[in-house]
């Protein structure tokens, strides 16, 4: 359970700071944990949205559309939105939700309303000061635009802020469907140069927005030669052509019959011999009899907690360097803050001008948590977001005094 993982991966950073027993227990605890059903048409549809803390300001996170999406995986996910928010500095919290359906097997219209029906059940827990959703793994700024209509419609309201990822037409920012591969590759980017290397080769698990975005950005940097996704694997030691595949993959939604490559397994993709892997694709996919056979340098998170805790510390143990999470993906809900900001102020920045911001952003806390003399650099991610969150707190307390 995703819940026990970020359990373990939160007493793990525990073991190298003292915090009081409040900041413990808030630590690990949602603030409020929100499951309703909706009744659309002949079926009942569980949907969910947890919100983690809110010390540092709304909170913030994605909505999934998808068959796993349960009160656990929001409450993991939520919690690791809480972290990553500290980590980057961001005034917001943590929170995250979603739709207990595959969006696949419905229309247009039925997806709008089952939005919308969302929207009617927690438009009161919701807003654009209180809670500000954003797309995840199956839902989009669409989707993001018909459930800020609905709730503006509800509250008789004018506020585009109340979602982050809508369309660029309808106050969303430019560059966010870009931002979370942007970020990956800054990450990347930042690892070679620290490691003296100009090119080399690597193999990327998931090739949906994060990993297609990521694989455009890497191309000039380094060879892709095996990439997977929910449909298969696929090798060619001679590498892949990146815009062939984002066209494949934009085209039918997956990479599904890839031509010109040798189809695999999962466990033949993760022992490829290659500089850099990047899982971007779903939690808890390297456990540890894959850990004990990949074969690469680094780890580079593009998923939410693609490692097991069994893995995490074989990969330690094997001086295989992991990036976290919480730090590579967290381009995102940089620029999902950026567009909460352009909302409220109501102004519009440029793609070169947001580009130029999350570079230097994600470069800038890259090289913070790196020169922590500390080896495994998801503790000291974990270390300095909670001493964030513990600051935070202790200036809400002497405020009140």
């Amino acid at each position: 359970m995703l819940s026990q993982l970020i359990k373990k991966q939160y007493e793990n950073s525990m073991r190298y700071m003292t915090v009081n027993e409040k900041i413990k227990e808030m630590m690990m605890t949602p603030m409020k944990e929100i499951h309703e059903t909706i009744q659309f048409k002949n079926e009942k549809i569980e949907c969910y949205r947890v919100q983690y803390n809110n010390i540092l300001g709304p909170y913030k996170g994605g909505l999934r559309f998808n068959l796993c999406v349960d009160l656990d995986e929001c409450r993991a996910l939520s919690f690791w939105m809480m972290i990553k928010c500290a980590l980057h500095k961001l005034p917001f919290g943590g929170g995250k939700g979603g739709i207990c359906i595959d969006p696949n097997l419905y229309s247009k219209e039925e997806l709008k309303q089952i939005c919308e029906l969302f929207v009617e059940k927690i438009h009161n827990h919701i807003g654009h000061n209180i809670d500000i959703p954003a797309p995840d793994v199956g839902s989009t700024s669409e989707m993001m635009r018909w459930m800020n209509e609905k709730y503006m419609d509800i509250k008789q309201i004018k506020q585009l802020g109340n979602f982050t990822g809508k369309p660029v037409d309808y106050g969303g920012s430019k560059f966010r469907e870009d931002a979370t591969g942007y970020g990956v590759y800054v990450c990347v980017r930042e690892w070679m140069l620290l490691n003296k290397m100009k090119y080399g080769t690597y193999i990327i698990q998931g090739f949906g927005n994060v990993g297609s975005y990521t694989a455009q950005y890497l191309n000039d940097h380094l060879n892709l030669i095996a990439v997977g996704d929910h449909t298969g694997y696929y090798y060619n030691s001679e590498g892949f052509n990146i815009f062939e595949l984002i066209s494949l993959s934009r085209m039918y939604g997956s990479i599904k019959d890839l031509k010109h490559a040798k189809k695999i397994t999962k466990e033949q993709f993760f022992s490829i011999k290659c500089d850099i892997i990047i899982p971007a694709a779903l939690e808890m996919q390297v456990d540890d009899k894959i850990a004990k056979n990949l074969n690469c340098k680094v780890v580079i998170e593009a998923a939410n907690g693609p490692l097991t805790m069994e893995a995490d510390e074989i990969l330690e143990s094997r001086k295989i360097q992991v990036i976290p999470d919480v730090l590579v993906n967290g381009g995102g809900v940089v620029v999902s803050y950026y567009e909460w900001l352009q909302n409220k102020i109501n102004v519009r920045w440029n793609t070169k001008s947001i580009k130029q911001k999350l570079d230097l952003h994600m470069t800038e806390v890259f090289h913070y948590i790196m020169s922590h003399e500390l080896y495994n650099k998801r503790i000291v991610a974990y270390m300095i977001a909670i001493r964030h969150v513990e600051s935070k707190y202790n200036e809400n307390i002497k405020s009140k005094l």
